[in-house]
């Protein structure tokens, strides 16, 4: 498990995490929610893996937690507005809800860690592809074009191999990769458009 640092590489969890708080701040409960609705097809997110690297994002000054709605001054609210904003920003066990938000520095480090993300990694390739729209133009063209060399050279590879082990699941598998290539592909070809595939739950 690595322990964020100025020196160190960001996880694909911490990646994924640090593009979700990039547009706003939340808790954690909305925090997987987001992940799980833009990253979902990567990897499963859990508690058990998403507080431990909000911790780790958090010492190395990447994220910070902000107030809670329970700590505002809801006496200057109307009484059920109040009580709304009183009960949403506290867990069933009646505690507050940390809010987090990224930092400058985890804004700069984001941006780094998109603009050299290891395209050859299905998980960071994702963040990195749907995330684009946070990097440069020329940035995010190099991002693409990695990614599309990288899914080329898997193909050719599948079909060597689907030569001496012909397989409906191999066949799958090409389909796939070709349907992203093609993609890429198409990003590629006009490079005047803007491909931001940022969701709305961001």
């Amino acid at each position: 498990m690595s322990v964020v640092g100025r020196d160190k590489d960001v996880t694909w969890v911490e990646l994924a995490i640090l593009v979700v708080l990039e547009s706003t701040p939340a808790h954690g409960y909305d925090i997987v929610r987001r992940l799980q609705t833009a990253f979902g097809e990567v990897g499963r997110f859990s508690y058990g893996s998403i507080y431990p690297a909000l911790s780790r994002l958090q010492r190395a000054g990447l994220v910070s937690i902000v107030g809670t709605a329970s700590k505002l001054e809801s006496s200057r609210l109307p009484g059920l507005l109040a009580a709304e904003l009183v009960l949403a920003s506290t867990t069933l066990r009646g505690r507050a809800r940390r809010t987090y938000r990224i930092t400058e520095d985890g804004k700069r480090r984001l941006a780094e860690a998109l603009e050299t993300a290891e395209m050859s990694d299905d998980r960071f390739a994702t963040i990195a592809l749907v995330a684009q729209a946070l990097v440069t133009p020329n940035n995010r063209h190099t991002l693409c074009s990695r990614r599309q060399r990288m899914l080329r050279e898997r193909i050719e590879d599948l079909d060597r191999l689907a030569q001496d082990m012909p397989h409906l699941w191999l066949a799958g598998v090409r389909a796939r990769l070709e349907a992203e290539y093609e993609a890429l592909r198409g990003a590629l070809d006009d490079p005047s458009e803007e491909h931001d595939h940022r969701t709305t739950v961001w």
